[in-house]
């Protein structure tokens, strides 16, 4: 139980430093209201992302648990090989778009409603490329642990998740004028920096994917 604790909890605080949701909020933060924008932007990442982990988990995942069986070490070679490529080809292409990308962080939510909005938007958007997040709930689901129990651990991951966004929201609550400007500057150069983050981001785990997968099927075949 505590190494899937470990494992899981790893995870969310590495996905957690994720500039698509981080830089947005930080830019939140930077403008007029930023608490209450803010809070409705993190709770819609949280809410969103925590839904659609519980009906993976829950629906899909234990069907196919059931229904597929154990991959053969060529073959879980082979989706890594697969899933790395498929995040280099992401981080070729969040560079090539990266302009796009740039303007689109410029768009400051006016009210809480518009965050809220956001935030939901981002996760609709980044669910279906979650490799990591998914790996996580892979971890939970193959556990054989109860129903009750994978359901903790889902919120488990996601509060993780959303840590980050929750440390700034502690910032400007808290914290003094000098915390404000920090943070603001702290957004400014993460907003300027988005796509080339990202894009690094999603070459390094594509290549320890590729890397695994090649060295796993050389290996094999020795």
């Amino acid at each position: 139980m505590i190494e899937l604790l470990v494992v899981v909890g790893t995870i969310g605080l590495l996905d957690g430093i994720n500039p698509t949701t981080l830089a947005p909020a930080l830019y939140i933060a930077s403008g007029p209201s930023p608490r209450r924008r803010l809070a409705a932007f993190t709770g819609a990442v949280f809410g969103v992302s925590l839904f659609a982990g519980l009906v993976v988990a829950l629906g899909p995942g234990q069907l196919l648990l059931a229904a597929v069986p154990h991959p053969t070490p060529r073959a879980r070679h082979i989706i890594e090989l697969v899933l790395g490529g498929g995040l280099l080809a992401a981080a070729v292409g969040t560079w090539l778009f990266r302009h796009r990308l740039e303007s689109a962080t410029q768009k400051l939510p006016r009210d809480a409603g518009s965050a809220a909005a956001l935030g939901a938007g981002i996760m609709a958007v980044e669910l279906p490329t979650a490799v990591p997040y998914f790996g996580a709930l892979a971890a939970v689901v193959g556990s054989d642990r109860s129903v009750g129990l994978q359901v903790v651990l889902i919120v488990f991951y996601n509060v993780l998740f959303v840590l980050p966004l929750l440390v700034v929201l502690a910032a400007l609550t808290y914290a003094g004028p000098e915390a404000l400007d920090r943070v603001r500057r702290a957004g400014d150069w993460l907003r300027r920096r988005t796509s080339a983050l990202l894009a690094g981001l999603l070459t390094a785990a594509g290549g320890v994917l590729v890397g695994l997968g090649a060295s796993g099927l050389l290996n094999s075949s020795a």
